[in-house]
């Protein structure tokens, strides 16, 4: 009985989320922890990870009945993950410097590699291919290959803890952000740095390109957005939170949706820097993310929140 009433929980879940324009999902399964991180696959998958560090819940958007639990108790937590291309694969950084491949299907631990030191605070799959990359507080960007993970290798590393990273559209730059007040871009060509900035007066919390641009924007601690071209120069910068900004999601080439510390949701026009606010509360926005022009952000109180926008 108690599998079954997980099967009609998750089946409720489908139904309301992707269904409705505006709706908030509160404590799954009776956990009172904060939903630290989520992602979606390319197509049938939406995974959320719950703050306690152990659990991943999986949900089939397109065949609900095949959703799953995947725990993680032997790496004290997972702090991040990310699907596979192909969607056979979920893959897990933890809290103790190990890179989990899960097997969705079979619901098993297909790989464990040990590359990082410290804690991993992200990881991101390159589409089409069996690797992706990984980052930590050990200050090391590891392009890692999770099925022959013997040709992993070494993209760069910060003085200090990696905060965050993102990837180019055609997936051959990586920018990253840093506890060293750094700003790089790095060749995944010929694995070298290929330009390195300090941040003057900001501390950067999160970084992301513009699509079909080498562009990018930068957040930070106090709540700024920066923008920069594709040498580093900085462009133009504005203070749109009170806060930490903690994710820069784009809608579109001009609209990014970014979330903060401060409990508010904003929309960002380029090159305006216009900024309005979609949503305001009294708990942290912890992550954002949008798929299908659906925003998901969470909050610090335990809340999932789902809101259909338009680009």
């Amino acid at each position: 009985m108690r599998i079954n009433t997980k099967f009609l929980i998750f089946f409720l879940f489908h139904f309301i989320l992707f269904s409705q324009e505006n709706n908030i999902v509160k404590n799954y399964y009776k956990e009172n922890f904060v939903v630290r991180a989520f992602a979606f696959s390319k197509q049938h998958y939406f995974g959320r990870l719950s703050y306690n560090n152990q659990t991943i819940y999986t949900i089939n958007m397109l065949h609900p009945n095949k959703s799953m639990i995947i725990f993680s108790n032997t790496n004290k937590g997972v702090k991040t993950f990310d699907f596979s291309s192909d969607e056979r694969f979920l893959i897990a950084g933890t809290n103790s410097g190990n890179l989990e491949v899960w097997d969705i299907d079979k619901r098993t631990l297909f790989k464990s590699i040990s590359l990082h030191n410290k804690e991993i605070n992200k990881v991101n799959v390159l589409s089409g291919k069996s690797s992706f990359i990984s980052a930590g507080n050990d200050g090391k960007i590891f392009l890692v290959d999770y099925k022959e993970s013997q040709k992993s290798k070494i993209i760069g590393s910060h003085d200090g803890i990696v905060r965050d990273f993102d990837l180019s559209d055609k997936e051959n730059l990586l920018v990253s952000i840093g506890s060293d007040d750094k700003l790089v871009l790095w060749s995944l060509k010929e694995f070298k740095r290929i330009k390195s900035v300090i941040i003057p007066d900001i501390t950067p919390s999160s970084v992301k390109f513009i699509p079909n641009s080498n562009t990018l924007l930068v957040g930070s601690t106090e709540g700024t957005l920066l923008w920069f071209d594709d040498k580093l120069n900085l462009k133009k910068k504005l203070k749109i939170h009170d806060n930490l900004i903690t994710s820069i999601c784009p809608l579109s080439e001009s609209i990014f949706i970014t979330g903060s510390f401060d409990g508010t949701v904003k929309k960002v026009s380029l090159p305006s820097f216009y900024a309005e606010e979609l949503y305001s509360n009294k708990s942290y926005i912890i992550k954002i993310a949008i798929n299908n022009n659906r925003l998901m952000f969470s909050k610090r109180n335990g809340e999932l929140i789902s809101i259909k926008i338009k680009p």
